[in-house]
């Protein structure tokens, strides 16, 4: 059973991903001397706010349902303002905008570090957990429960070194020795190409360990993590948009019920998801619909393309029906995610 401990999890985790997304976008601004006139987390009626200078900093009620910086020069009404947002160079619009997706894989990139640090480097070791039939491993006569030590003299502890050599064969004779009941042996492999890459054909052991590592090392697995997550994301946005896959939606409800239930599971699963969703925000920004971050940096694009500036009015009316298309999206979702 799911406590309110458990659900009250995703109010700093919604936050804490919002708030970073919109400080990217705050802080372009500022260094672009933009007049930001309302930095808000969550949309709605305003719960509290205070003014610091020319901004109001505002904590709204659907706070899951995001954030919003509100710079002038972007609404009709103050389209004139020389410090408005429509009055910089196209160059500076585009990091202003871009800024808040990228600093959602910067924090996604921090939090794994973070996880890294926690745990340790994860590593899977050299033991051989199975054998792919006909492939050049069950050939040379490996079996599960086998240790591939060394190939071609060079000592091997874990799976990644071992793959990582077998990927760089480019497909010639390896000598692996291998530590098995019977003690050490030394067998001749040819790696075969599946799927663009060179394998021998052995399966990883599933029981990973961890390494303690200093704080660049963390940050260095931080940023690998996070591109792998990344492309990952892509690769299934691909595959939902060529039909390969049904894509898995969900709404505000969902996200929280995931997030509660990790918060569960300890404090390492919750930091992984809240990296995962942090990439996803930030992909999800980048695409480009009306109102998302994606579609301003689409109209910033053309219009530096062709040399003159599209007709803010009319962009500002295509952006007001996405955010519109979008709010009842959520809606519909939540609506479903409460009545099922």
């Amino acid at each position: 059973m799911l406590t309110l401990t458990d659900w009250l999890w995703a109010i700093p985790v919604f936050g804490a991903i919002i708030l970073v997304h919109e400080l990217g976008h705050f802080a372009a601004a500022k260094a672009f001397g933009i007049r930001v006139e309302e930095f808000a987390i969550g949309f709605g009626p305003s719960l509290a706010s205070v003014r610091f200078g020319e901004t109001r900093y505002s904590l709204r009620a659907l706070l899951v349902l995001g954030g919003f910086v509100r710079m002038s020069g972007m609404e009709d009404g103050s389209l004139g303002d020389p410090r408005g947002f429509s009055a910089k160079p196209t160059w500076q619009r585009m990091i202003t905008i871009a800024a808040g997706p990228a600093m959602n894989f910067v924090l996604a990139t921090l939090l794994f570090a973070t996880l890294v640090g926690l745990k340790g480097h994860m590593e899977i070791t050299n033991r051989v957990a199975g054998v792919v039939p006909g492939s050049p491993a069950e050939a040379a006569g490996i079996v599960a429960g086998d240790r591939i030590v060394a190939i071609d003299g060079q000592p091997v502890q874990y799976f990644s070194q071992l793959a990582r050599i077998i990927r760089e064969s480019g497909g010639r004779r390896l000598q692996l020795t291998v530590e098995g009941p019977g003690g050490a042996r030394t067998v001749e492999v040819a790696p075969m190409l599946e799927g663009g890459r060179w394998i021998v054909g052995v399966e990883p052991d599933p029981n990973p360990v961890f390494i303690r590592v200093g704080p660049l090392g963390a940050l260095r697995d931080g940023v690998q993590l996070t591109w792998l997550v990344t492309e990952g994301m892509f690769s299934a946005v691909g595959r939902w948009l060529t039909g390969q896959e049904q894509p898995q939606v969900l709404g505000p409800v969902g996200i929280t019920r995931t997030v509660a239930q990790a918060s569960q599971e300890g404090l390492d699963i919750l930091v992984g998801l809240a990296g995962q969703l942090s990439i996803n925000i930030g992909i999800i920004n980048l695409f480009p619909f009306p109102a998302l971050d994606g579609s301003r940096l689409l109209f910033l694009g053309v219009e530096a393309a062709r040399g003159r500036r599209i007709n803010p009015h009319r962009e500002n009316m295509i952006h007001f029906v996405g955010f519109m298309l979008l709010l009842g999206l959520m809606f519909a979702l939540t609506w479903a995610e409460l009545t099922h």
